[in-house]
């Protein structure tokens, strides 16, 4: 059976879309960064952590946290889950942030914990620890979204020991946010299962995003 897309979440500044529901709107138009503190304590977290994160860690934990709570139904194996993300900025906009306090001689202090998230990959990290997943994962940096980057290589850890796999493109620069992760089973347990999630397909995929 082909490898179905059993769970999405959908963010950007006005809303948080979960597999086809508005869970929460940004009616005040509020910040990314104040956005996201909203949805955390709308999911009542518990994860402290979480705001010592940049706002491109919070935006992967958030959307994650959706995706995997909805995916738990499937009772999946976290040492056979991987994760494919990418985005187009890698880790800029806290790379500015980082350089901003090192510019000034007379003032000079890097600060551990920002320099600590100066890697894109740091996102799966995070996301690996919270959730206990092991499996292997790769961070990607492209033009554009493209559905075609997730489906090929999707196959590619299919074709091993992979049983699930949590896709994401998560894009925040300049307090924007643009995020799709979603999850995806290599096979699904029965038909009812299956009639609810549609093929991991390039062509689905692009229409996740452009949700």
């Amino acid at each position: 059976m082909e490898s179905q897309i059993v769970s999405y979440c959908r963010i950007s500044n006005e809303k948080i879309v979960v597999d086809g529901e508005i869970i929460l709107s940004n009616s005040e138009h509020k910040s990314g960064g104040e956005f996201l503190s909203e949805a955390y304590r709308t999911l009542e977290l518990g994860y402290a952590k979480f705001f010592k994160m940049d706002l491109l860690c919070k935006l992967g934990i958030i959307a994650s946290e959706l995706v995997l709570r909805r995916t738990a139904k499937f009772n999946f194996d976290k040492t056979k889950t991987g994760m494919i993300f990418a985005n187009r900025s890698s880790s800029l906009d806290t790379d500015r942030t980082h350089a901003a306090s090192i510019a000034d001689k007379q003032h000079y202090f890097p600060s551990p914990s920002v320099f600590v998230y100066t890697l894109p990959n740091i996102v799966t990290g995070e996301i690996a620890i919270k959730h206990g997943l092991t499996g292997e994962n790769a961070f990607f940096i492209s033009d554009r979204f493209d559905g075609s980057l997730f489906s090929n290589y999707a196959q590619v850890l299919f074709a091993g020991p992979t049983e699930t796999l949590l896709c994401g493109w998560v894009e925040a620069e300049g307090g924007t946010l643009d995020g799709l992760v979603y999850s995806v089973k290599k096979t699904i347990f029965g038909p009812s299962d299956a009639a609810k999630s549609v093929a991991h397909e390039i062509e689905q995929i692009n229409k996740l995003y452009a949700i």
